[in-house]
């Protein structure tokens, strides 16, 4: 898991979002088992997030390609 979150960390470096978005992220690979599949509604639970917020934490996930 903690090479997965050095990954993590390098992909940051190459994207250009905020240190809240990037800790939300974090928190998320956090709470969840590195092969469970998860979507929106997970992100919602773990970080107690509107599902807005939630979907949009979910597409910059994806935009990391990770």
């Amino acid at each position: 898991m903690e090479v997965f979150v050095v990954k993590l960390k390098e992909t940051f470096l190459n994207k250009n979002y905020r240190g809240n978005t990037q800790n939300s992220i974090l928190v998320v690979y956090n709470d969840i088992d590195t092969s469970q599949i998860f979507g929106a509604p997970e992100i919602e639970r773990i970080l107690d997030y509107s599902p807005t917020t939630a979907k949009e934490v979910m597409k910059k996930i994806k935009d990391m390609e990770i």
